[in-house]
């Protein structure tokens, strides 16, 4: 979220392995609605930014060989107080035409100790965090079988209400959900709409890069010639964040049944799955490849793939290109071209305010050696501007003192680690802890703050 930066002064690595998709810590701030931020380092910048991208697909059937200027929208995320938080989006201009609302949710994050967040409005339904927010040009076909007259929609943003309840790697969702179009079918929960209860349980601790769960959904979809579709779906999942030098992984395997997908065609019992590897090049590139796997049990099996390529370009500019391929089909080139406008651009650093005291993770630091005897280089720290580096950078997870947040506790570090061996953990940090250096803080930088740290009481 350009605001989110801007606010807290971080570059989006903090939350994205590519914008848009999330890592550990962003898939976190994702399921607690983005409680655990601190509301009054948010309240620095405007929440409004406005998206506008130039799209190219070489089998688009309306625009086929030609680039599509027409997809703007306006995008606001924020939070009102440490209660209630919200996201929206609402299209201008897409594909050319005048948009809809594509997402519009309010959450409530004081229910069971505040580990508790109650959505509701249009949004995605619970899923794995790749259904929603990824940086591949084509959708995933998983969450998207057709099974006779039933389409799927576990990955759209439909209306609905759902309750996230996140305590340490813990995350179970669940969510009820109705129609997906604009705003007049908000509260249309009548016998013409697929309505669907759906959930997830899954292991999701933001510190590491490993994430995996269940999920599931119940739902009726109306026939066309009358009656309904009582269908069911259950599978797993898994993603790891591209670290340690592993490539990132993800895995979808979902299982359903249809119990009258349409007339003539009998129960339906279907299976799909997804894999994909992906692997950042350097500090601003990516790539992908996707195989995915689809059966609706009525005899029509299919398989696509995809290679994905992604270039941040400059702050807020995005480019993205795809070559996906399928059975009895010649390939599809797909490009992007994302530009994400803040709009307003915070010049001073972040103020040491307290941080909102949701959720939070506290994790042990991994044993360390002594590399050198304390205070070995606080005569050349400055303090002064090793708090003002702090503030900008690293209260929003580890507290404005210090206290623990998001991320864990500094106080009463240098009982622990001298000021060298903090500089070095600052330079080449675990995950899900962001790498700042070199490409934010120079190496006085990671002095002068190393050194504010050690002076955390």
């Amino acid at each position: 979220m350009p605001p989110f930066a801007q606010a807290f002064g971080m570059k989006c690595t903090v939350c994205h392995t590519q914008v848009p998709a999330l890592n550990a810590y962003g898939r976190y701030l994702q399921r607690t609605g983005y409680a655990p931020l601190d509301y009054h380092v948010l309240h620095r910048s405007v929440p409004f930014w406005i998206g506008e991208s130039a799209n190219y697909d070489s089998q688009n059937p309306a625009e086929p060989h030609h680039w599509e200027f027409g997809n703007l929208a306006l995008h606001a995320a924020g939070a009102f107080d440490e209660n209630f938080t919200f996201h929206a989006q609402q299209w201008i201009v897409q594909n050319g035409q005048s948009g809809g609302v594509d997402t519009l949710w309010l959450t409530f994050n004081n229910i069971f100790h505040r580990d508790g967040h109650l959505f509701a409005g249009k949004m995605p339904a619970p899923g794995p965090s790749f259904y929603s927010q990824w940086f591949d040009l084509a959708p995933f076909t998983t969450p998207e079988i057709t099974v006779g007259e039933h389409v799927y929609q576990l990955d759209a943003n439909r209306w609905g209400s759902k309750l996230n309840y996140v305590h340490g790697s813990l995350d179970a969702e669940a969510g009820y959900f109705g129609a997906g179009g604009d705003l007049g079918s908000a509260f249309n929960f009548d016998q013409t709409n697929d309505k669907t209860l759906i959930w997830k349980l899954a292991h999701a601790n933001p510190e590491q890069p490993l994430e995996f769960g269940l999920l599931g959904s119940r739902g009726s979809w109306p026939l066309t010639e009358g009656g309904f579709d009582q269908y069911y779906t259950f599978g797993g999942y898994a993603q790891r964040d591209p670290v340690n030098r592993v490539p990132g992984l993800l895995f979808v395997y979902q299982t359903g049944y249809d119990q009258n997908p349409g007339v003539g065609l009998g129960p339906a019992a279907s299976n799909a799955a997804t894999f994909e590897m992906y692997e950042p090049i350097g500090q601003n590139a990516l790539i992908a490849f996707r195989k995915e796997f689809t059966n609706d049990g009525l005899g029509t099996q299919a398989q696509t793939g995809n290679i994905d390529f992604s270039y941040h370009i400059a702050p807020y500019l995005h480019f993205y290109a795809e070559a996906a391929m399928a059975q009895n089909s010649t390939p599809a080139w797909r490009y992007m071209l994302w530009w994400t406008l803040p709009l307003q651009k915070v010049h001073e650093a972040a103020p040491a305010v307290a941080t909102t005291q949701a959720n939070p993770v506290v994790a042990s630091s991994p044993p360390v050696t002594q590399t050198s005897a304390p205070n070995a280089t606080q005569s050349v720290a400055d303090l002064t501007h090793g708090k003002q580096i702090y503030a900008q950078n690293c209260a929003a997870c580890h507290g404005a003192s210090g206290q623990g947040g998001v991320g864990p506790s500094l106080r009463n570090e240098h009982l622990r680690k001298d000021e060298v061996t903090v500089a070095a953990w600052i330079k080449k940090p675990p995950p899900p802890m962001p790498a700042l250096y070199p490409s934010v803080l120079s190496d006085k930088d990671v002095r002068d703050v190393a050194a504010f740290v050690e002076s955390l009481k």
